[in-house]
């Protein structure tokens, strides 16, 4: 028999526990994040082919935390820019300012911007992670259950996601995680993309996915991408 190689029992003893973090949305009142995001969608218009692109700079402040960990934010857009086939178009009214209440782990409880088509709601879960229950590490997948509400317009989904890495975006360290999100009606929402979410914060620091069957008033459904990044975060 040969003799037992301590130096590589030491060497598997000594090696890190593979890093893993539980993910949690987590605030404090009076937080105050700015964000740039950009939409590219494409629309058949009675057969007629048009390229709309949005852009966008909101500004969204934390107005109250929950004893459950439930966090209300109010947004406001700062400003927008559209264009149709490349040319600008006249500069539009500024949305109302909205508010929202999210769970920690990322699932909406209430939007001020519910519409009769609930595109809002399902909006929400098409483009954003739901954590998982647990602590996850690379390449750790799961799997989450959207149930349809209809006081918020939301239809019954599942998304899918797998943390990709873990990484730093600028001098922030975030968790790198994939998506893919499909509502189970044969016409419904599907997105698929990426996300990097902020390790101690949960907050989405940079997003890049496409979408598919969007509702978008008089025109219909729509596909696109987009895509958004968190420009400044603090109190």
């Amino acid at each position: 028999m040969a003799p037992l190689c301590l130096c590589a029992l030491v060497a598997v003893s000594a090696a890190p526990a593979q890093d893993k973090v539980l993910l949690a949305r987590k605030a404090k009142v009076g937080e105050v994040s700015r964000n740039s995001s950009e939409a590219i969608l494409a629309i058949d218009a009675g057969g007629q082919q048009m390229t709309l692109a949005i852009k966008e700079t909101d500004k969204v402040t934390i107005t109250a935390v929950a004893a459950d960990g439930a966090i209300t934010s109010s947004g406001e857009v700062e400003s927008m820019e559209i264009s149709m086939n490349g040319q600008a178009m006249p500069p539009q009214p500024s949305p109302p300012s909205s508010t929202s209440v999210i769970r920690p782990d990322g699932s909406l409880v209430k939007s001020s911007q519910a519409t009769p088509d609930g595109v809002e709601g399902r909006m929400h879960h098409a483009s954003r992670i739901l954590f998982s229950d647990k602590p996850v590490g690379a390449g750790d997948t799961w799997t989450r259950e959207v149930k349809a509400d209809p006081s918020l317009g939301v239809r019954a989904a599942t998304a899918e996601y797998k943390v990709v890495a873990f990484e730093k975006v600028g001098a922030v360290d975030t968790v790198k995680i994939s998506m893919s999100f499909r509502e189970t009606a044969a016409d419904g929402i599907s997105a698929a993309g990426t996300f990097w979410i902020e390790k101690s914060t949960g907050d989405e620091v940079k997003a890049e996915y496409e979408f598919k069957n969007v509702p978008f008033p008089q025109m219909g459904l729509v596909s696109g991408s987009a895509r958004g990044s968190r420009l400044s975060a603090g109190g």
